[in-house]
């Protein structure tokens, strides 16, 4: 809920059961954000079906800048984007949901950027981890069902840019990668017999 540009207040990571499946997530999370008292104007929402307490963070202070990033992360729908053909459209929950808060002024630029930065990031977790796509036995570069959302609180020092070699874009991808490495190894421990 609350996909594309918008303003928020409350972020919620809402954690599902794997088996969870929903027609229409948009209208499901606007009945929990009346539950619990939020504006779901004043909300962006995700699912999840990853297990929150495998999750990671990360927390950058310096320069005039604040940056937290937090990534929850399951791996049973792993695949690899070149074969995304080979499967079917399914509406699953949420697996790596990659969550980068920024004490900041982002121009329009540098949250796109910022996404390209945040989804290398995290393709290249997904490569030194040496994770397969289950169906083609391929290096896996996410899961079928990925978010990433970047909220900055549009105050303070200007950041044009958030390309890999610019100084946000460097923070952003060093701790993008660092947080989902360590949730997949969280996850991987976790699903070790």
């Amino acid at each position: 809920m609350g996909g594309g540009f918008g303003w928020y207040r409350n972020f919620v990571n809402y954690h599902v059961d794997k088996s969870f499946n929903c027609d229409s997530p948009s209208p499901f999370m606007i009945e929990k954000c009346q539950q619990w008292g939020l504006a779901e104007h004043d909300t962006l929402a995700m699912m999840t079906a990853a297990h929150l307490p495998d999750y990671s963070e990360r927390f950058f202070q310096g320069d005039g800048v604040s940056i937290l990033i937090l990534v929850t992360a399951g791996l049973g729908n792993a695949v690899d984007v070149v074969h995304g053909t080979k499967r079917v459209a399914e509406h699953q929950p949420g697996t790596v949901n990659t969550w980068i808060f920024v004490d900041g002024h982002l121009s329009e630029q540098a949250f796109i950027q910022g996404i390209v930065t945040a989804t290398e990031a995290k393709t290249q977790a997904f490569s030194r981890c040496e994770i397969k796509d289950p169906l083609t036995n391929t290096a896996a570069t996410g899961t079928s069902t990925d978010s990433i959302m970047i909220a900055s609180t549009q105050t303070g020092i200007q950041l044009e840019y958030a390309g890999p070699i610019t100084f946000l874009g460097s923070k952003v991808g060093q701790m993008v990668y660092e947080a989902t490495k360590e949730a997949i190894k969280r996850y991987l421990e976790r699903m070790k017999p």
